[in-house]
């Protein structure tokens, strides 16, 4: 198994700038919460989604 390099990795929180269009974690739940709920929850100060980008691919 080849390591990680760390500074491959960004973990920020989610912005309406963020590329989710083509986010698919195989889980149609998850995937619907990111594309459509995440950032209205946060706007409404319900939740906090964090987005983890490892070489630009979410």
């Amino acid at each position: 198994m080849k390591a990680i390099n760390l500074s491959d990795i960004d973990i920020h929180k989610m912005t309406p700038d963020d590329d989710i269009g083509y986010f698919d974690c195989e889980d149609e739940d998850l995937n619907e919460f990111i594309r459509e709920d995440a950032l209205n929850q946060m706007n409404a100060k319900i939740s906090v989604t964090y987005l983890c980008q490892y070489k630009e691919q979410l």
